[in-house]
Order: structure tokens, then C-alpha cells, then sequence
């Protein structure tokens, strides 16, 4: 194993370490670069894929995480990894080249990794369900519920630079202003009616968000209907508040007799007068979730591997995890689902315990992971 490491003149060059000349499902995209060996000192990871070789002027992913995301007091960031990135939006039956790049809390940035390739297989997905999905062909496709709703060029009406292509979404206005916009599009799935009947469907959806200063929310949720257009069930929104473009997304199981899904997009202007609210890249897939390789997700090759209890467990509200002695509260908690995805959770780390909060986390089984300097420990937990 190659370890990054701070040298008095910049960051060491990271490696990339998977994927690497192998095939992956194109939603088990999970990419993992080496560690920062201080890792207290690790401040941001930019990843890029293109599939292009050699070529990132118009990469496929361009996006870069900090190390920590302050919204309202509460650090969005708090237990995610830099040195692994679950990507999204890749293509089935496709060739990529990828690379990584990581910067130190003092603003030094590595030079990048050494390019590599992997390839996609078959997706569990259906493609793309929605109708302009970036704003490309202004708001066809689209119908506004309330306020203003608009698509934008780069700055236009000093907004932002699209995610991808010439256009992005302001919902809520920025030449125009609305206190709350909302836009919708509905999607007819009846062609999936046999599997969404027998319980066998899911529906993937998100879209990159952020706003001007990370004050004013973006966000989507999916109401699903039957074909007379009554309501069965909604998600929760997924929010997106954040100064620079994030992908959001989430999972939710489509109930017996949808027949149309509603795709709904709100902007909330919580401060000034422009309600700064973007969206990009919108998306909607149906399919289910494939079972993703964990194994591959870096926990930093700790030592000392130890395997922690959880009580309650099951539990329906919150559980506690007793430390070992002397691991103090400089720990990193995970969560992970069974479908190999990254979960926020509420802890509180105390000296002695971990207790974990369920909240809107979903029933079912999850991995936890705690990861202190060169030690980690691990449990099972069942939300009910």
C-alpha cells in the first residue's frame, strides 16, 4: 500500500487505487484513491473521470469534497471519507479513465494521480426518465407550480456556471424573484406495471444542487400516483444547501399500482432578495439496487480490528456503542446500507459511548464502522 504523505514542499501525488482495468456495474462506481497518512491533516479530495483518454476539459465527473460542510451549525461532512467517492451518473457498457488529486488543510493541493481505466457492465437501471434534464431546452418538459421558475446561462443575473452543458435551473428566480418556486414533471411508468405490481421496483433519483451562499434551499421529492392521478405515497425532500454543485440523491421503493411518478423540484429563499436555488443534471431511473463489493472501500488498513457491541439492537429510536478504553472522541462513524451506500447519521461521541440516532433513516440492516487513528471497529445494527 502506497500512502500519501506532507513533504515541506506540498502534498504528496496520491495513486489511484481502484477501480483499475476492471469491469464494475456502472452503480457500483465506488472510487478509492490512497491514504493520507496524516490524516488529520487531509482537507479535500477532487475526483475526475472522463471518457476520454488523457483529455478533462469536458470531464464526465468534476467534483471535489472538503472535509468538513458547516450548514446551520451541523457539519454535513462529518464521517465521510476522502479517500473513497461513490460516483453516479456513469454510463453501462462504457470505458472511463480517472484520476485524483488531495489537498491539505493549508490549501495545498497534490500534484494529480496517474490516469486510469475501468469499464461498466450492464445496468439494473432503466436510463434517464425525464425530459431535459439540465435546463439544455429552457423549461420544456417542465410545468411551474408556484413563484418563478427559470432556466439560466452562466451568470446570467449574477447566478452561477452550469454543472454540465450551457444551461442549469434557478428555481425561484433570479431576474425574477419568488419567495418559494416549484416545477414538476410526470413521469408514465405503466410500462412497468407487472413489477411495480409485484413489489419488485425501485426508483433512483437526484440532481446537483447548491445555492449562491449555502443559505437558501434547493430541494426534490417524488410523489407517486396511480393513473387517474391519485396520490399513494411521497418521499421526503432531499436538500441540497450548499455554495458549490453537489449531487443529491436518494432510493425509495415504488408502492403497488404507481402508475405515474412526479418529479418535483423546490427552491426556498431563506435570506437577501434573489432566491439562489440551482439545480443541473436532474435525473429519475428505475430498476433496483445491485448488491455493491464493501470490500473494496478503504478503512485505512487499520490494525487492531475489534468488534464492537450495539444495545438496543434491534432498536426503533436510538443505541448506544461502548468504546474501548483510551479511544477518546477523535472517531470516525459510518454507516453504511445494504446496498453499499453511504448514510448520514446523527452521533454523539462521548468518551466512554457512541450513540447513534435512527431519525428518517429507513428500516433495515446497516454497517458500522469507527475508525480511530490506526484502529477501527465494526458492528451490525437493525433499524426497525
Amino acid at each position: 500500500k502506497i500512502n500519501c504523505c506532507l513533504h515541506r514542499h506540498g502534498v504528496s501525488t496520491p495513486s489511484a487505487e481502484y477501480p483499475l482495468d476492471i469491469e464494475v456495474s456502472p452503480e457500483c462506481v465506488i472510487l478509492c484513491g490512497t491514504d493520507f497518512t496524516l490524516e488529520d491533516m487531509h482537507g479535500a479530495s477532487h475526483w475526475q473521470v472522463t471518457s476520454v483518454q488523457g483529455d478533462y476539459s469536458n470531464p464526465v465527473v468534476d467534483f471535489w469534497e472538503q472535509h468538513e460542510n458547516v450548514y446551520f451549525n451541523e457539519d454535513l461532512q462529518a464521517g465521510e471519507s476522502l479517500t473513497d467517492e461513490h460516483i453516479i451518473g456513469i454510463e453501462a457498457n462504457s470505458q472511463y479513465w480517472w484520476r485524483v488529486r488531495y489537498r491539505d488543510k493549508e490549501l495545498n493541493w497534490s500534484d494529480w494521480s496517474e490516469e486510469v481505466s475501468f469499464t461498466t457492465g450492464e445496468s439494473s437501471f432503466s436510463p434517464n426518465l425525464l425530459i431535459n434534464p439540465g435546463s439544455e431546452d429552457l423549461l420544456n418538459g417542465w410545468l411551474i407550480d408556484e413563484g418563478i421558475c427559470e432556466s439560466m446561462l452562466a451568470y446570467d443575473c449574477a447566478g452561477t456556471t452550469p454543472y454540465t452543458g450551457d444551461r442549469y435551473f434557478a428555481v425561484g428566480g433570479l431576474c425574477e424573484e419568488s419567495p418559494v418556486g416549484r416545477m414538476h414533471q410526470d413521469i408514465d411508468i405503466s410500462m412497468y406495471s407487472d413489477s411495480v405490481d409485484m413489489g419488485a421496483m425501485e426508483v433512483s433519483f437526484g440532481a446537483m444542487m447548491s445555492d449562491w451562499s449555502g443559505a437558501d434551499v434547493p430541494d426534490m421529492r417524488l410523489q407517486f400516483l396511480t393513473m387517474n392521478g391519485t396520490l399513494l405515497e411521497s418521499t421526503d425532500y432531499i436538500a441540497g444547501a450548499q455554495s458549490s454543485w453537489l449531487m443529491i440523491e436518494s432510493t425509495a421503493d415504488i408502492p403497488v399500482l404507481t402508475r405515474q411518478i412526479r418529479c418535483e423540484l423546490r427552491g426556498t429563499r431563506i435570506e437577501g432578495t434573489d432566491n439562489d436555488c440551482y439545480f443541473d443534471d436532474v435525473y429519475l431511473r428505475l430498476g433496483s439496487e445491485p448488491e455493491c463489493d464493501l470490500s473494496i472501500v478503504d478503512v485505512n488498513e487499520v490494525s487492531n480490528q475489534i468488534n464492537l457491541s450495539v444495545y438496543p439492537n434491534p432498536t426503533n429510536k436510538l443505541a448506544e456503542i461502548l468504546l474501548p478504553r483510551h479511544w477518546g472522541t477523535n472517531i470516525e462513524v459510518r454507516l453504511i446500507d445494504s446496498n453499499g451506500r453511504k448514510i448520514d447519521i446523527e452521533a454523539i461521541i462521548e468518551e466512554s459511548k457512541i450513540t447513534l440516532y435512527k431519525n428518517s433513516i429507513k428500516a433495515g440492516i446497516y454497517s458500522v464502522i469507527l475508525v480511530n487513528g490506526n484502529q477501527s471497529g465494526q458492528t451490525k445494527i437493525v433499524f426497525e
